[in-house]
């Protein structure tokens, strides 16, 4: 027994060659987690348009998301973990060139970014120009500019919040891509050498006060340890890795809540909830929920537009109210609330069907021939 587990964590693991909707699902509902967070943004207008933080509470239904309000962020780390585990499933048995990985990523991810980044810095010339202040993020100088352009906002190099903000998560996550490229190039992957990558990106985060870019390791590489104990265990017993998943998410939830009360890492439980929950869902989608899970992919082919998307959106709304068409106080009920999160998914959808896929299949089809018949996959 001692020596088939052995053999296991040294098996190289493989990549399914299937898309997991479940995944996408999940990924999905966390990019709406973070809409819904930075429905706060709407009170950073800045100048007249700057209202508090109680202004919040006038939208119950946003007061009954309370969670997501108040810790909408930590979904960034589902995001990490996930870009992981789809790598694995992309990537895993694979010796991808440095060209092909790279222009697989910048055909994914640059396009929209460009796009958005783009929108941003107009909005704000103009807000700066007719109202006489920029909109919710205020250092839009031309270094961080360049930086955004480059992707390189997470990189330590910037300063303050600026432009289309939120790509701080992607960016962070350009430095692990290529740690992995590095990985998945020169060695098999097993459960043993992700384990000891993941183990030193933990040590790093905890004696260096957990730095993004090594914190998006630790999630990065955790997701890719949870895809691999997937692919390992045995199909035949997949429904007791199911109810080892459903005891380890309620483990890791009670810890997180000892952990308020105690200097506990929060890497400690949010990263094996974060996994348990994966193995939850790709083991369910795996054994009998894979038709329902099928129907929830509109979710997960939104996820990068409804991230890119809605801080432009807010900054046009809020434009829009600076310049008297309707009162900045009005952004504040329940029905704009509905409306806005209507407005950023089907915005997201017109993204998703007539930029990025278009973009990253006209990219393909000329600088990477062995994608153009094969699906792509909607996961950063």
């Amino acid at each position: 027994m001692i020596r088939k587990s052995l053999s296991l964590l040294r098996q190289e693991v493989t990549a399914a060659g299937r898309n997991f909707y479940s995944v996408d699902f999940l990924r999905g509902i966390a990019a709406l987690s973070v809409v819904v967070f930075h429905f706060k943004n709407f009170g950073g207008g800045g100048g007249d348009l700057q209202r508090p933080a109680s202004a919040l509470d006038q939208v119950g239904l946003l007061n009954l998301l309370e969670p997501v309000r108040h810790h909408g962020a930590l979904a960034v780390m589902v995001f990490w973990a996930i870009s992981g585990f789809v790598f694995m499933n992309i990537y895993a048995g694979e010796r991808p060139s440095g060209f092909t990985f790279f222009i697989r990523r910048f055909a994914r991810l640059y396009p929209l970014h460009l796009l958005t980044l783009l929108v941003v810095a107009l909005v704000q010339a103009v807000a700066i120009a007719t109202i006489g202040h920029s909109l919710i993020y205020h250092d839009n100088d031309g270094w961080n500019f360049m930086l955004h352009l480059f992707m390189a906002s997470e990189w330590g190099l910037g300063h303050g919040e600026s432009f289309n903000y939120p790509i701080w998560s992607v960016s962070a996550e350009i430095m692990i891509y290529a740690a992995f490229w590095a990985l998945v190039r020169f060695f098999p992957l097993n459960l043993v050498r992700l384990i000891m990558i993941w183990a030193a990106f933990e040590a790093a985060a905890i004696t260096t006060g957990s730095g993004l870019i090594i914190l998006c390791g630790v999630y990065f590489f955790g997701g890719s340890i949870i895809y691999s104990l997937f692919r390992l265990w045995p199909e035949g017993s997949r429904r007791n890795l199911m109810v080892l998943a459903v005891v380890g998410l309620v483990a890791s939830c009670g810890l997180g809540l000892i952990g308020r009360s105690v200097d506990l890492p929060i890497t400690a439980w949010l990263l094996p909830a974060i996994g348990c929950l994966l193995l939850l869902f790709v083991t369910a989608e795996d054994r009998s929920a894979g038709r329902y899970f099928r129907l929830t992919r509109p979710v997960g082919d939104i996820t990068y537009s409804s991230y890119l998307w809605h801080s432009p959106l807010q900054m046009l709304i809020l434009l829009g109210a600076g310049w008297g068409l309707w009162p900045v106080d009005g952004l504040f009920n329940d029905t704009f609330f509905v409306a806005y999160l209507t407005l950023v998914c089907v915005l997201s959808v017109l993204s998703f069907k007539w930029i990025e896929r278009p973009a990253q299949r006209w990219l393909l089809a000329r600088f990477d021939p062995a994608m153009r018949s094969k699906p792509l996959i909607a996961a950063p």
